[in-house]
């Protein structure tokens, strides 16, 4: 539908302009404009032959594995290292109350401020929760805000995709973690105090200034390239989550990159807002762009995300 389509333009224009990338200078008033018209006008229908349609579906399975894209959650977040992950019946049990109508609920909004504060998830993803008069929100640094609704005096619900939040307590009462229930994972993210997150928040900000790459991305990227090309993913190299996405995404990932063709080089382009390095991977038969969250202490991969580029 033309409109819907514009629409989700406009959408992921915003989120863009937070991006630090050379991309984001494509997207100009006028150029919009045009497009935007000719969508309306609703005179054409790009076609693409069966190569792109196939890369498509791989791009978008990858798009499950990724971690930080909207405020959070609009691709979901990878487990932590230290998470096991649950069974194919248990994610698609999970998935499907995830997915279900939320009610919003009257909460008054002091019972809110016991759970305001940070949260880290996996090695490098803090989440803030804050309130800001009667409304609610959770904030991934670097990334911009979303507005959460109650739905139990304890548990949240974003309304921009299928995804809830919940606290737990400890004996005295006390919130301890965070748990984020998306994509048919419950994935925690223990308390941490200020301090702590706002020297993360700095040494993210500085890293996003000087553009440097994390050690091991490049590599890593290269080795995943690889790996999905032959079907022979070394799963102890990913996170626990990641791991389970990528077992059933790995057919569509491995047709999608032996369609590119042979890889011609690796480009580091800088870091997302979100601490995400950013590689431009260029193949015989197209240009593809990676995202790669900061390797974790041992290693492993807990986010990773490619797409075509135009």
């Amino acid at each position: 539908d033309p409109q819907v389509y514009a629409e989700g333009i406009l959408k992921v224009c915003k989120f863009y302009f937070h991006s630090p990338l050379a991309c984001a200078s494509g997207v100009s008033g006028a150029d919009l404009k045009r497009r935007m018209e000719t969508i309306m006008e609703n005179k054409f229908a790009m076609r693409m032959d069966g190569a792109r349609k196939l890369l498509l579906a791989g791009c978008a399975a990858a798009a499950i594995a990724t971690p930080l894209a909207l405020g959070l959650v609009t691709s979901p977040l990878a487990l932590a290292q230290t998470q096991s992950a649950p069974s194919p019946e248990e994610i698609a049990k999970r998935l499907a109350e995830q997915q279900m109508p939320r009610k919003v609920i009257a909460l008054d909004p002091r019972l809110f401020d016991k759970f305001v504060g940070y949260y880290r998830l996996g090695q490098a993803v803090i989440i803030h929760i804050t309130r800001e008069d009667g409304h609610f929100y959770e904030q991934v640094i670097g990334q911009p805000r979303e507005e959460m609704f109650p739905e139990r005096p304890d548990k949240f619900f974003l309304t921009v995709v299928a995804a809830q939040f919940s606290f737990d307590t400890d004996a005295s009462g006390s919130v301890v973690d965070l748990v984020l229930h998306q994509n048919g994972l419950e994935q925690h993210a223990d308390r941490i105090d200020d301090t702590t997150a706002r020297k993360y928040e700095a040494a993210l900000a500085e890293r996003v200034k000087t553009g440097k790459p994390s050690p091991g991305t490049e590599a890593a990227v290269l080795r995943e390239i690889e790996a999905f090309r032959n079907g022979k993913v070394d799963y102890d190299k990913l996170s626990p989550g990641l791991a389970a996405e990528t077992q059933k995404q790995i057919p569509a990932l491995q047709q999608g990159v032996r369609k590119l063709g042979p890889m011609k080089s690796i480009t580091f382009k800088g870091v997302l807002p979100s601490g995400m390095d950013v590689y431009e991977v260029a193949f015989a038969h197209g240009n593809t762009q990676w995202e790669i969250a900061p390797l974790t202490a041992d290693g492993r991969i807990e986010g990773l995300f490619f797409h075509l580029e135009p």
